[in-house]
């Protein structure tokens, strides 16, 4: 411990004690006390100090004391306060002045909070049954809007015997998350529903009913289906993934998407070879190419596309299997999917998939590979209504449209006289000149 809290100096010679306390340094000299470090907590992606909560709220008059902590992947107050007051308007308070991921999802009225023996507050022994009981007593909606976005998250998360009562994060929901969910209302009430609704209103039964109060004048943007032509247009996010590929070299694989498949049985591959054949005749990203066309970049689709899997049978390491089958792909050629079947001599069987980045993410991934399950299990899979060459042309369109050209002068407008200073960040280690895409181990999932 003692090595562990008397750390170098980073400042000059010699030791200094790591209290554990987050300051920060005033340029007066002074030193801001904000909270503890071990206070810090990383949630949904943000990295929180549970103490700026605390502070803010102590900001609130007749809050005395305040002290915040995570329960189930959600943020909870729990306050003292000297008159009674109504808490909804503690909550604005917070919504006007903390980051939306900061908002706690709870906060509980105590008569005083519990403190151990060395008089510090004892976190353990704070109430926690409103959360049981959200978790065990179903809560059913009160209204069509409750069981529209009830629906919602059991698609959405995959879940079943959701409560009103229950906190979106609560429950499993995450920015992404929150991002589908913010569409799919949209859509279906006709109504904007954006992700700050949500993060501002975490708990169905609330959130639900800031959906009611907002209102209906809200135009969706249809991507309707494209003229079949010879080539399309790329999106700008093909765009700079082309342009980063290309720089990268031909015989890089910085921009692969690839992923092994671990399976408990020997796989059929004949099934295999039909599967991934027909995934591909449904899936026209995979028959796509990229050539250059009158001095511009664009996109093709072929229509006779198949890919042959290779197979073997080895006792090498899943893991190093998957790490060594990425390879460089000529984004002029199609298939852009590459496929390989090992038998391994435990009886198990390894399913290797490498794509590229300017067909593929790691959503789709996923997407990709439930498509193969139920294809080589004898299901049907149905054609998307729109294929990403769909998005790219309504992308063009709306890129020279008069609503664009509104929010782009916003914008200009918006930094016009902005003085901007670069952010000189301080780095660990120095910078080497010599680029490189090292990366992690391939994922590998088992089944």
């Amino acid at each position: 411990m003692t090595a562990e809290k008397f750390i170098n100096n980073p400042f000059g010679n010699g030791l200094v004690y790591k209290t554990g306390d987050l300051t920060a340094w005033l340029p007066n000299g002074s030193i801001n006390y904000i909270g503890r470090i071990d206070n810090q907590i990383k949630l949904r992606g943000f990295r929180i100090e549970l103490s700026e909560i605390d502070n803010k709220i102590l900001e609130f008059s007749n809050v005395k004391e305040s002290v915040t902590i995570v329960q189930d992947k959600t943020i909870c107050s729990y306050i003292v306060a000297e008159n009674a007051f109504n808490l909804d308007d503690l909550k604005q308070f917070l919504r006007e002045t903390l980051p939306s991921f900061m908002i706690p999802s709870f906060i509980t009225k105590l008569d005083t909070l519990p403190i151990n023996v060395n008089g510090k507050v004892d976190k353990k022994s704070l109430p926690l049954h409103f959360l049981d009981n959200i978790a065990s007593e179903i809560i059913p909606p009160r209204n069509e809007m409750d069981r529209t976005i009830i629906n919602e998250l059991k698609s959405i998360l995959r879940i079943d015997n959701i409560s009103i009562k229950d906190s979106f994060f609560g429950i499993g929901g995450d920015s992404l998350n929150a991002i589908t969910l913010s569409t799919h209302l949209s859509d279906t009430l006709n109504t904007l529903v954006t992700v700050k609704d949500i993060f501002d209103n975490p708990i169905i039964e609330n959130l639900s009913d800031k959906i009611g109060n907002l209102s209906t004048e809200y135009r969706t943007t249809v991507i309707s289906k494209s003229k079949t032509e010879s080539t399309y247009p790329l999106s700008y996010a093909q765009k700079r993934m082309y342009y980063a590929n290309t720089v990268s070299g031909k015989n890089s694989i910085t921009y692969n998407v690839a992923g092994g498949f671990l399976f408990d049985t020997i796989l059929d591959a004949n099934k295999i070879q039909t599967a991934l054949n027909t995934l591909v005749q449904i899936h026209p990203s995979f028959r796509t190419i990229f050539t250059y066309g009158n001095g511009e970049l664009v996109q093709s689709i072929l229509d006779d596309v198949s890919i042959t899997l290779e197979t073997e049978h080895t006792s090498v390491n899943p893991q190093e299997l998957v790490d060594n089958f990425p390879k460089p792909f000529d984004l002029s050629k199609a298939p852009l999917l590459r496929a390989k079947l090992c038998i391994l001599d435990n009886s198990k069987s390894l399913l290797m998939l490498d794509s590229h980045h300017i067909i593929l993410d790691g959503t789709s991934f996923a997407v990709v590979f439930r498509d193969f399950c139920k294809l080589y299990n004898g299901e049907t899979v149905n054609s998307p209504k729109l294929d990403y060459t769909d998005y790219a042309v309504w992308e063009k369109e709306f890129l020279s449209s008069p609503e664009f050209e509104t929010m782009n002068a916003f914008w200009v407008n918006k930094f016009k006289d902005k003085e901007f200073t670069p952010l000189n960040l301080p780095y660990d280690y120095p910078l080497s000149n010599i680029k490189s895409f090292n990366r992690r181990k391939c994922v590998l999932f088992s089944f």
